[in-house]
């Protein structure tokens, strides 16, 4: 283009954007206005090339600088960190995840046994040397559990092609069914275009969403846990090696998917340590378009060791477990127990968490006041948040957990005139279509949450688990030295 420019007597000067401008000296009209009555012919082409060639530098691709990454608690589901999580990014390197899931999907839906045998195209062997030497057409076949397994380990292409041809009648109707899975799934920033990974601006995903596909293929087919952990693996005559080198820096990784390419280097990284009491530590870490292997390794491990030591999950209330007491209007009782109907558990920084918990912690239920009876056991009425350091850390659905039948026909007339008076003002009744709030700061944990968060519960619990990460026994429950919560977990 520069050639073009210096034959035809133009000069360029390169902008922000980008984009290539011209720099035309002034004649009889404003500076830049093109006179094409003084334009001969070797200027109008010239113009036309150069047009032509800055198209087509615009339109190649360009990787964006900006990384994407996501540290989640998988236990409150709670993101300690994110930057960029729910942009929409090229899918290219990740898009064996779904034909994974795909697959197995697709498995279970037909009957497919794993030790069904798929045919592969044949291999070709040399057999003797120098005149002697023949070349014979030896058959290939695997088993559709040994390509799953070559899918997870290095996103094998020669095994997500087998696995579309054997589950589905061509290439867009297994596209279709991913498509299918990803909405089910909810990923918002997911679209396919293929099972492979073939470039394609169409194709994308976001961090979150692989997140949630991540989760998804552990929690809905288990035994890809084992495949995820496998170093090296056999699929017809040939060795697979695990790209997720990331196995080898800590016992405590157990998967899932790591992919490094020219443009980018991604990883969906499943951290999980064991503690002494039962439970284990979950953290997901996402990392896409890292710049290169190492760039990526050490920007995970350091998400993941952050998480590890500077955040800690407590439980606040059991399910079923009893949070606050709400007024109601007609019934045969005055007021109804309302609380949760699942375990809320909350990620939060742990110095703050061991310092002085009680006075960070604040519970409120918010509904629509007031509540009029007939109420049923189990009916959702608001929600419940929970809030630590004056930032919200859980909002989950408050239901009731009691009937409360209609009142007498004097009762309920009664509190009809009440209501109609304005009297209920005095006792904090607001109108139907306000919001109310009722706070509890000092929640009441139910005998099977995790940890206890009034008065000394959830410093102490704190401190338990942490003592309990430290004296985790056995070399494979905890990370190596170089391995997040490694020797910084002890100091």
């Amino acid at each position: 283009m520069l050639v073009f420019a210096k034959i035809f007597g133009f000069k360029f000067r390169p902008i922000h954007s980008g984009i290539v401008s011209q720099n035309l000296p002034p004649g009889p009209r404003a500076a830049g206005d093109i006179d094409r009555r003084h334009m001969n012919f070797a200027q109008l082409l010239g113009r036309i090339l150069c047009a032509a060639l800055t198209a087509a530098a615009l339109a190649l691709p360009v990787r964006a600088a900006d990384a994407v990454r996501l540290l989640l608690d998988l236990e409150s589901r709670r993101a300690i960190s994110a930057e960029n999580a729910a942009q929409a990014v090229p899918a290219q390197a990740t898009v064996a995840l779904m034909t994974l899931y795909a697959s197995m999907t697709l498995m279970r839906e037909q009957g497919v046994e794993p030790a069904a045998v798929v045919e592969l195209a044949p291999a070709k062997v040399t057999e003797g040397t120098g005149r002697r030497a023949k070349t014979k057409t030896v058959p290939r076949s695997a088993t559709v559990e040994e390509l799953l397994r070559a899918l997870l380990m290095s996103g094998d292409d020669e095994a997500a092609r087998a696995l579309t041809a054997k589950l589905s009648a061509d290439e867009a109707a297994f596209t279709a069914v991913m498509n299918r899975e990803a909405k089910r799934l909810g990923l918002t920033q997911t679209v396919f275009t293929t099972p492979f990974e073939t470039p394609d601006a169409a194709q994308t995903t976001s961090a979150a969403d692989l997140a949630v596909l991540a989760e998804a293929l552990f929690r809905d087919h288990p035994e890809v846990r084992a495949w995820a952990k496998t170093r090296t693996a056999e699929l017809a005559g040939r060795t697979v090696t695990n790209t997720n080198t990331l196995l080898e820096r800590s016992n405590a990784v157990t998967g899932v998917f790591r992919s490094v390419g020219e443009q980018a280097a991604d990883a969906v990284v499943l951290f999980e340590n064991p503690r002494a009491n039962g439970d284990v530590r979950r953290l997901m870490a996402v990392m896409l378009r890292a710049e290169d292997a190492e760039d990526l390794d050490e920007t995970v491990f350091g998400m993941l060791g952050n998480g590890y030591r500077n955040h800690e999950t407590v439980g606040v209330y059991g399910a079923d477990a009893l949070v606050a007491r709400l007024p109601v209007l007609k019934g045969v009782a005055p007021d109804v127990a309302v609380g949760t109907d699942r375990k809320v558990l909350i990620t939060v920084e742990r110095a703050p968490l061991l310092e002085a918990p009680n006075s960070r912690l604040r519970v409120e239920v918010i509904y629509e006041a007031p509540l009029t009876a007939p109420l049923r056991r189990g009916d959702r009425v608001g929600d419940i948040r929970v809030s630590f350091n004056g930032e919200e850390a859980a909002r989950v659905p408050a239901v009731l957990l009691e009937d409360v039948p209609q009142g007498s026909f004097w009762a309920r007339m009664a509190d009809q005139m009440r209501l109609a008076l304005g009297w209920y003002e005095k006792s904090n009744v607001t109108s139907p279509a306000e919001r109310r709030t009722e706070t509890n700061t000092e929640p009441e944990p139910s005998e099977d949450a995790e940890t206890g968060a009034p008065e000394k519960g959830a410093a102490e619990a704190a401190e338990a688990d942490l003592a309990e990460e430290t004296a985790s026994a056995g070399d494979d429950a905890a990370p190596t030295e170089d391995a997040p919560g490694g020797n910084d977990k002890k100091e």
